[in-house]
């Protein structure tokens, strides 16, 4: 029944023949079914969902008394569609299990000033959330893994674990990370090989001793020579490798190299006119040339020396490559002139057993003139 635009449920009521009987006496009303009034009326409440509570005659009649209100929709009361489901503009309702439905909860961020006592998660892939205690959330992450990406990836709080795999000996290449104060870092170009031992790096840059134990020292993997130690006394090279020096080489004690022993030599003859062949050779001074300089020797002192080409004439054996213009290749071993222009030097202690037979040469040429004065 509608009375002055608002629904108003009456419940059933029926008007009797002694009530029209009534209302003739008191008010003087002809005949009212033949007069068209309504002589009977019967109302029967529609039906509503379950869920929506019925609002009653007296309800109706207080809400109008006390708050005047007119239309719900303009006034802005909830008058949308009611729905189980997570559409937009609907008023959320709990479904037959007690689940509410929705795409999106905004609330106010970061706010725990209060502190947290629970913490909202997904179990699983059903699209539910469910709240647990932080000590619940930290037991179930213990002991799982986790793959974290991304430029950076940082971590608070009081405390936080992180599961070590000790003694993992597997054969295969990791990273090294390190702590700098609260993160903590890993790169690609540092890493690891536990089957091997191996640290791998493209260099390796120390403020200290690099250090090793036992017959073991620095050492190339790609031409598989190096420098280590086996006792107390000598450094060595490891691999019979040869030890090349693009400068001095200083001592303060011999340096001894070589050997001479007698019983390692097979005699092949004789070195004969060795006077003639020093007498030969022209020894001098000289200062570097800016070829010289070119390759390194700046030196602007006087020197002396022997010409390395009058010395091979003579005594071939004694010369050989200077080694500024050496080049040895990599896969032969073949010792070859770096520049091409096959600069040489000289051994000048191979010399000695030339100046020796030069002198005893000499000393005979003295003794025959000698002999010869005297007869």
């Amino acid at each position: 029944m509608s009375a002055n635009g608002y629904d108003i449920n009456m419940g059933t009521y029926t008007i009797t023949d002694t009530k029209v009987g009534q209302w003739d006496t008191a008010y003087s009303w002809g005949d009212h079914s033949t007069a068209g009034y309504l002589t009977s009326f019967t109302e029967t409440d529609p039906t509503v969902p379950s869920h929506v509570k019925s609002i009653t005659t007296t309800e109706k009649a207080n809400w109008n008394t006390a708050y005047g209100w007119g239309n719900h929709a303009t006034a802005g009361y909830a008058v949308g569609t009611v729905s189980e489901s997570a559409s937009n503009s609907t008023i959320v309702q709990r479904n037959s299990s007690g689940y509410i439905f929705a795409n999106y909860f905004n609330t106010t961020p970061n706010d725990v000033t209060s502190g947290v006592t629970k913490v909202c998660v997904e179990t699983g892939n059903d699209g539910y959330i469910r709240h647990g205690t932080p000590a619940a959330i930290a037991s179930f992450i213990s002991g799982q893994s986790m793959n974290i990406s991304g430029s950076s990836t940082s971590c608070s709080g009081v405390s936080s674990q992180v599961t070590i795999n000790y003694n993992n000996n597997s054969n295969s290449s990791y990273q090294l990370l390190w702590g700098s104060g609260n993160s903590v870092y890993g790169t690609a170009s540092v890493y690891l090989n536990p089957s091997t031992n191996y640290v791998y790096a493209s260099s390796f840059n120390c403020g200290d001793w690099f250090r090793s134990t036992g017959a073991t020292g620095w050492y190339n993997g790609t031409y598989s020579g190096g420098i280590y130690m086996q006792d107390t006394t000598w450094v060595r090279v490891y691999n019979s490798k040869a030890f090349y020096v693009a400068n001095q080489i200083a001592a303060t004690g011999n340096i001894t190299a070589y050997y001479s022993d007698e019983r390692l030599k097979e005699r092949t003859g004789s070195i004969d006119n060795a006077l003639d062949k020093v007498c030969s050779l022209s020894g001098f001074y000289y200062v570097n040339n800016d070829v010289a300089k070119e390759n390194g020797y700046t030196d602007e002192k006087q020197q002396l020396g022997l010409s390395a080409q009058e010395v091979q004439s003579q005594f071939p054996e004694v010369v050989t490559l200077a080694p500024f213009d050496m080049e040895t290749d990599e896969f032969t071993g073949e010792v070859k002139s770096k520049s091409g222009e096959d600069y040489l030097t000289l051994d000048y202690s191979k010399l000695v057993p030339v100046l020796v037979e030069a002198i005893k040469e000499l000393k005979a040429e003295i003794e025959e003139l000698k002999n010869g004065s005297s007869n």
